[in-house]
């Protein structure tokens, strides 16, 4: 296992540099602490991001932490995701294109016995930037106005997770993540003369967030069989081959504590110059929270696994069917310093999801499996519907999205290591006169596990 590790963590110290830099080209980042919709993850994007409901012994779903306790026995795994995203804006004529690369997360999620799991791991939680400029006339003059944001925040997380009930035919499991928020956003704002001189003024506000955040999972899973091809199998034997599995994750909301630092400038010769500024108002490191709205998601999933009518208990192949709805109260969002106040930024958001997810071969045939690399490649399709907080002329942004993605084994037949690819691509647009993106979104993620002869905390018995 470890000669696999070993890169990937040698990867991840180089990597995490990029974290403390912006995530996000994006104007629609400029609204409160930026972007909080998480970034499409590989393993999940492909059908649709529909990932309440998922789980399973090759995959870390850290959006629903219920899922912990189902990973396979001593066999723990490490992931670690990247995102690029590649968008077109355009607006009354106006284009534009942006481009960003990012990791989305890292996690170690170790089993523990039959019933519980254990993961940790840093992802991000919010980003801004972006940079943009209007032109207005004053008198005989220009001025120019530039509007840029920068930064993000992350979240380093612990989660457990529980599951009381684990049998062949029906699990229930509960699962929380505690998380610390931790990382700053900058919003800079400035004015200037372009014809007669360079003078001008400029603001700059500075967000640091510093807070404890958790959220809550529960899966509920039933299994059963059809006793179609079973009916010489004897009763406790039958394969249990349809899965049907309810999911729920939710983020109460919370107050997040933070400090915001204000500057006002003012330059008589060069605004650009930061020599040049005179400070007509500096507040420095005040202490105040920011509301974090609730979010709820309902999610299902659906297994087929059909019986081989020639091969008594031999499964065929395997098809998932996901669903998901997310609801974000984000009209609640409110920013409160002793100085100042900031709330109804945004309105309610949602998201529906659908995703289809094929495998060719089951894996309890194992023996065809291994010359069948084909056959063991997972297939995924889905489809997104987002409808946003922020609004143009009241009419809130919507993005359907179509996705596609890959779920390729790495290792022989009973290896749980994966290299996860996703594709989407969306359109986000609030109708006539609104800002129009199209965007491309890629993931990549690895999941990497020690094999059957690696296992952790296996006992050993010595002759």
């Amino acid at each position: 296992m470890f000669k696999h590790i070993y890169p990937a963590l040698i990867s991840c110290i180089f990597l995490t540099t990029s974290w403390g830099q912006s995530f996000s080209v994006n104007p629609f980042s400029s609204l409160g602490i930026g972007e909080t919709e998480p970034l499409v993850e590989a393993r999940f994007g492909g059908v649709g991001s529909a990932f309440s409901a998922v789980y399973d012994s090759v995959s870390i779903n850290t959006f629903n932490p219920a899922s912990y306790a189902f990973l396979s026995k001593g066999l723990p795994l490490f992931g670690i995701s990247f995102a690029a995203n590649l968008s077109d804006y355009s607006q009354n004529g106006t284009s534009n294109s942006a481009r960003m690369v990012g990791i989305t997360n890292f996690t170690l999620a170790i089993p523990i016995k039959n019933k519980f799991g254990l993961t940790f791991g840093l992802k991000p939680y919010s980003r801004k930037g972006y940079s943009f400029r209007n032109y207005s006339l004053i008198g005989a003059d220009s001025v120019e106005n530039s509007y840029i944001g920068s930064g993000s925040t992350q979240n380093a997380f612990l989660g457990f997770s529980y599951a009381p009930i684990n049998s062949k035919k029906m699990a229930l499991s509960f699962g929380f993540n505690s998380g610390y928020i931790f990382g700053r956003v900058l919003s800079e704002r400035k004015a200037k003369y372009i014809s007669t001189s360079t003078s001008g003024a400029e603001d700059i506000v500075e967000v640091n967030l510093n807070s404890f955040h958790v959220s809550l999972g529960a899966l509920y899973r039933y299994s059963f069989c059809a006793p179609k091809n079973q009916s010489n199998i004897n009763r406790s034997k039958r394969v249990l081959n349809h899965q049907f599995t309810l999911g729920v994750t939710y983020e109460p909301q919370q107050l997040l504590t933070a400090k915001r630092t204000y500057g006002l400038y003012f330059a008589d010769v060069d605004v650009d110059d930061l020599n040049d500024y005179d400070t007509i108002l500096f507040e420095s490191n005040i202490s105040g929270t920011i509301v974090n709205p609730t979010k709820l998601s309902l999610g299902f999933s659906y297994i087929f696994k059909p019986l081989s009518a020639n091969r008594a208990g031999k499964l065929v192949y395997s098809l998932s069917v996901y669903g998901n709805y997310t609801s974000l109260k984000s009209s609640t969002y409110a920013e409160s310093f002793a100085t100042t106040t900031t709330s109804a930024v945004y309105s309610d958001a949602s998201t529906t999801s659908f995703g289809v997810e094929f495998l060719p071969k089951s894996k309890n045939d194992t023996k065809s499996l291994k010359f069948d690399y084909i056959k063991r490649v997972q297939y995924r399709v889905g489809f997104t519907q987002q409808s946003f907080g922020f609004s143009y002329n009241l009419t809130p942004y919507v993005q359907n999205s179509f996705t596609t993605g890959l779920g390729l084994p790495i290792g022989g037949a009973n290896s749980n290591s994966r290299l996860n690819l996703s594709a989407q691509y969306g359109k986000r647009t609030a109708g006539t006169g609104s800002i129009e993106q199209s965007i491309w979104s890629f993931g990549v993620g690895i999941i990497v596990s020690p094999s059957g002869y690696d296992s952790w905390f296996r006992k050993y018995k010595l002759d």
